[in-house]
């Protein structure tokens, strides 16, 4: 990027008419022998359901982890190939969720944005999908068709709610320890609070 006289950034969405940035997760899973343990060939295997219901079930308080700025949710706009909805199918990019198949079943998790902390959103995924393992949760019915506009659970769709679905879930203090969610709740109260205070070019224009 120097060489060319520009600058990289891992925003979201770093311009209003481009689209925006991903940080997607492709996701497969063994078992005790190394056998694939989603499934085969885009089929699920029963852990595979589990997994994915989920995955599902537990993103939205746990999104902050995948979108962790205010500039993150500029990106999560219907339309914009960037999932609002929470719902699965095969090859649809408009999904959360993408079920694919191969040697191994895998799974594209559409949520993050390039500007998430890795180790946090894999965290995340993990614990969400194991989560729905040990309680055996179903998924419902893939969606067909674009996912926009349908009447489907959403994730949040600003930082304030993100952060406050994060600060309420026993789930991310479970997993990630009651000290690191503290952490990460401060963290995030505090980045909304400056934005909060933040007196924008488009504010002015309106």
């Amino acid at each position: 990027a120097q060489e060319r006289g520009l600058a990289a950034t891992f925003m979201a969405k770093p311009s209003e008419s481009e689209p925006g940035s991903g940080g997607h997760i492709h996701l497969s899973l063994q078992d005790g022998r190394g056998e694939p343990a989603l499934g085969v060939g885009g089929s699920l295997s029963e852990p595979g359901r589990s997994f994915l219901a989920g995955l599902l079930s537990h993103t939205p308080e746990l999104t902050l982890l995948h979108a962790p700025l205010v500039n993150s949710y500029r990106r999560l706009q219907p339309g914009s190939f960037a999932p609002v909805n929470v719902c699965w199918s095969g090859d649809n990019r408009t999904a959360m969720v993408r079920v694919l198949g191969g040697a191994a079943t895998r799974f594209e998790f559409r949520l993050p944005g390039a500007d998430m902390n890795p180790y946090l959103s894999f965290a995340a995924v993990l614990a969400a999908g194991l989560e729905g393992i040990d309680r055996r949760l179903a998924p419902p019915p893939p969606i067909a068709g674009s996912a926009y506009g349908k009447e489907l659970p959403t994730v949040p769709g600003d930082l304030g709610e993100a952060t406050a679905l994060f600060a309420g879930s026993a789930l991310a203090a479970q997993a990630l320890t009651p000290a690191v969610h503290a952490h990460l709740v401060a963290l995030a109260r505090k980045e909304r609070d400056e934005h909060r205070r933040a007196v924008t070019g488009w504010q002015l224009r309106r």
